[in-house]
């Protein structure tokens, strides 16, 4: 589940979106100890991926454009007919397929906090 709140946080940070928002804290005067203590050290903590869960969280990963997302832009969850189509394509087994839609769900119940977290 890690993979799944690292993958979020990712997500809806944005692309160097620290690296901007420091930049401006600068710009406007803040000094170093200011930016730290609003921004953090920036670093994520690590996580492993053991080697029986690689295929679930790219497929997880291949799923971004399945989210669904409310009128006020809220998360609120996956399109399950949209991956149950990508495992079929992808994913050999009825029951190999099953397993994986349910690690893709439990993902999903984690990553849903985070990508959710500035609508809160």
């Amino acid at each position: 589940m890690e993979a799944a709140v690292h993958w979020a946080e990712i997500r809806t940070s944005g692309l160097g979106g620290e690296d901007r928002a420091a930049d401006d804290m600068r710009a406007y005067g803040s000094t170093e100890d200011e930016i730290q203590a609003a921004l953090g050290d920036g670093k994520k903590s690590d996580f492993e991926i053991w080697p029986e869960n690689v295929e679930t969280l790219n497929m997880f990963c291949s799923l971004q454009t399945q989210w669904r997302v409310g009128p006020m832009g809220g998360y609120l969850g996956l399109e399950y007919p949209g991956v149950w189509s990508a495992l079929k394509g992808v994913v050999r087994g009825r029951k190999t397929r099953r397993a994986m839609f349910t690690d893709i769900q439990a993902m999903e119940l984690a990553a849903l906090p985070v990508l959710n977290a500035r609508h809160d």
